[in-house]
């Protein structure tokens, strides 16, 4: 007796959106300040981070893609084994 298992449509791709970076060192400090006050009229507001802090920022996207990378061939062996066109295909 088969039974039909039901596949999800998998999720639509994700859309990322890429930030700017800045490497500000003392040299180009107040050249980077200007920079930043005539992009966001006249306030000085920013974020910053150490460069340990960027290494693990980068270790955990890495871990992020690997994730998901293995994840998504678990999904594709379900699909695989759990769809009965594969295996009446291979039957023949």
């Amino acid at each position: 007796m088969r039974v039909e298992i039901a596949q999800p449509e998998l999720p639509k791709e994700i859309d990322l959106k890429e930030p700017t970076w800045y490497v500000v060192s003392e040299k180009n400090l107040e050249e980077f300040l200007d920079r930043i006050k005539k992009e966001s009229g006249g306030s000085i507001v920013f974020f910053s981070m150490s460069v340990g802090d960027y290494e693990l920022m980068s270790y955990n996207m890495q871990e992020l893609r690997r994730y998901i990378r293995e994840m998504k061939e678990v999904v594709i062996y379900y699909r695989t084994v759990t769809t009965w066109d594969d295996i009446d295909e291979a039957e023949d």
